[in-house]
């Protein structure tokens, strides 16, 4: 009777460390998953921010446009006006 109850307590006890690796792999399989999607979370946010970025910076870019070619227009027209000018002149 005995050799049986030994053999009883052998198998469940192997049954209850194979059922808490399971647990314990099911878990760590759960939290790489976690991990996963928080990293592609995290670079999706950070590609939302690049793209904020570089959306203020085609911002910027027409800003310095328009004072480039205010700039350059007003240099044109005192360039030509100076010709106009000495061209009445002489």
């Amino acid at each position: 009777m005995f050799p049986n109850l030994i053999l009883v307590l052998f198998h469940s006890g192997f049954l209850l460390q194979l059922a808490a690796k399971l647990l314990s792999a099911f878990f760590k399989l759960i939290c790489n998953v976690q991990d996963l999607s928080l990293s592609l979370l995290q670079a999706m946010l950070v590609g939302d921010t690049f793209e904020l970025v570089s959306l203020l910076d085609k911002a910027c870019v027409l800003k310095l446009d328009c004072s480039l070619l205010i700039h350059d227009l007003r240099d044109f027209i005192a360039h030509h006006f100076s010709h106009l000018l000495a061209d009445v002149i002489l």
